[in-house]
């Protein structure tokens, strides 16, 4: 697995901390990945962001792009073009104290998640979990849906990610029912009573009608939100 992590950051200091202690930073999950390009910026624009993105992966696509910024700067983020599509968390600023607040918020914050989007990757391997996440968010009408956009939001760092993430999949899972016939699939039912069947979407696919954008190539393949 490969993996981009980018800390978005105003303060040269966490930008030689992230570039200079990724060992530290990664610790045993290292072990689990083929290799992880660290990288920290200060962004200016949307577009800043975008173009930066784009000749990180132009020569090799990641299997995840994972992202933190300040709180000072997250917006910027959130209003971008793939947003969606990126593993993110925020940090505060507090390094009023020197080095060791340094350390302590961005080791924490960055194996925090780094951790988190490994388990997570580890979880799509299940079937259950993989078909419930597929789900449309915008048609499927269920409060566990906007659970699990909210934790993907504002939650993706904490300790307890994987443990929310799932309880939210297995109340999703409840509302499948088993084929009635012999060849039927099985369905999801929401609030609405409507009927969701899972299948492969192969006009949403990248694939199917090249070429296309930096943006479109990256949300083809990941969503979170």
């Amino acid at each position: 697995m490969k993996l981009l992590f980018c800390c978005i950051t105003k303060n040269t200091k966490v930008t030689d901390y992230v570039i200079s202690k990724q060992a530290e930073i990664l610790r045993d999950e290292y072990k689990k990945t083929k290799g992880i390009t660290f990288d920290s910026l200060k962004i200016e624009t949307n577009k800043h962001f975008i173009d930066y993105i784009e000749q990180k992966i132009k020569h090799e696509f990641p299997d995840g792009i994972i992202v933190i910024a300040e709180k000072g700067l997250s917006l910027t983020i959130k209003n971008s073009e793939i947003f969606q599509s990126i593993f993110f968390g925020e940090f505060e600023e507090k390094f009023s104290y020197g080095k060791i607040n340094i350390h302590d918020t961005i080791t924490t914050t960055s194996t925090r998640i780094i951790k988190n989007f490994l388990n997570f990757f580890d979880l799509m391997d299940n079937m259950g979990i993989r078909t419930a996440t597929t789900l449309p968010i915008k048609n499927f009408s269920a409060s566990e849906i906007n659970w699990l956009i909210g934790i993907f939001k504002e939650n993706t760092a904490d300790r307890d990610f994987i443990q929310k993430f799932t309880v939210i999949v297995n109340q999703l899972n409840k509302r499948k029912k088993p084929a009635r016939k012999r060849h039927d699939k099985s369905r999801f039912i929401d609030d609405k009573c409507y009927r969701f069947e899972v299948s492969p979407d192969d006009h949403s696919q990248v694939e199917y009608a090249p070429p296309h954008g930096i943006t479109c190539q990256i949300n083809g393949k990941f969503r979170f939100r």
